[in-house]
């Protein structure tokens, strides 16, 4: 499985995937761990999230795919350990995500997974607005980088599609007032739409499980699970991706 922070917060219940993700993720990035991960190893089944906010200007983190691979950044990924073990053990340094929106530390899975413990309805609906509000705002998706990113992803679905590997194409879930939000912008929008387009072109499911979470207490904040959201959306996943 492949992605970003929803990935690292929804996936905790499927023990029998590895899971590969980097907060922040962009379209180049997610086509590099994808790519990289295929030279090495032959995959019967893979989980694939795609999101608007890969398209957002001013990413959250600055990537250096190179000194990742190289041993050059070994306190926050360990990339070549990951990639020739087919264990596939922890793959995020615990000091790489302090701070981040100055929220709990995750509880490492053995699959690769980071869940969170914390419920975004406990708190109080001010401070929810006003989360939600800066969050829309850094994770709007932009049209120019829409169009430069589309060649990345239809190169990622091809190298995924020449594994010959089953693919599931998926959008994870938000909070329904957060996915409400974001579906004003029209990009966000028409990203989804290209989503499903990619999906379709190279063979793969395609499922938008955003608004698939219906228990309140699952939601970490208002774009990612908690611990228990993760392990009761796990299955829902897998079943959404392969039956």
């Amino acid at each position: 499985m492949f992605g970003d922070s929803h990935v690292a917060n929804g996936a905790n219940g499927l023990t029998e995937y590895g899971v590969f993700w980097q907060p922040g993720i962009s379209a180049s990035d997610l086509e590099q761990w994808v790519s990289r991960y295929l030279e090495h190893n032959e995959v019967e089944r893979v989980i694939v999230q795609f999101a608007p906010h890969m398209f957002r200007p001013n990413p959250l983190y600055e990537s250096d795919y190179d000194g990742y691979l190289d041993g050059r950044m070994p306190l926050i990924y360990a990339l070549e350990d990951r990639f020739s073990s087919s264990l596939h053990k922890y793959f995020l340094d615990v000091f790489s995500i302090i701070e981040y929106d100055l929220q709990p530390l995750g509880i490492y899975q053995p699959n690769g997974s980071y869940p969170r413990e914390g419920y975004w309805y406990e708190l109080p609906g001010e401070v929810r607005s006003d989360r939600m509000a800066v969050r829309v705002g850094d994770m709007s998706p932009t049209f120019d980088l829409l169009t430069e990113g589309i060649p990345i992803l239809d190169r990622t679905m091809f190298a995924l599609q020449a594994s010959r590997a089953e693919v599931c194409v998926v959008i994870f879930p938000l909070a329904h007032e957060y996915a409400d939000a974001m579906e004003t912008n029209a990009v966000y929008v028409d990203a989804l739409g290209i989503f499903r387009s990619l999906a379709l072109k190279y063979g793969a499911r395609y499922t938008d499980l955003s608004r698939a979470v219906t228990v309140p207490e699952h939601m970490f904040n208002q774009g990612h699970l908690n611990l228990e959201g993760g392990e009761a959306f796990s299955p829902v996943l897998e079943s959404a991706c392969f039956e």
